[in-house]
């Protein structure tokens, strides 16, 4: 059985978390930027319900806005699943 020596655990573990990070750093990236795409409609819906208190939008045109960016919504958060899966 093979036990590494003290001082070269800390090495190996280094290598490895380094190994992982460079051949996962293409799905992080994109996690990321699925996060942040979702972020933004969340962001975009927000703003649009303030728009509709405020009365400077109607609420129908909130609706359909709510509609579009949930369907969009929907498919990053199934996209972003499949990635983290």
């Amino acid at each position: 059985m093979y036990l590494a020596r003290h001082e070269y655990k800390k090495l190996y573990t280094v290598l490895i978390a380094e190994a992982y990070k460079e051949q996962t750093k293409g799905i992080q990236g994109e996690k990321r930027q699925l996060l942040a795409q979702i972020k933004d409609y969340e962001n975009r819906l927000s703003k649009a319900r303030k728009l509709v208190v405020t009365n400077q939008i109607d609420a129908s045109d909130y609706r359909e806005m709510k509609s579009d960016y949930g369907v969009i919504v929907t498919k990053l958060e199934a996209k972003l699943s499949s990635i983290t899966n």
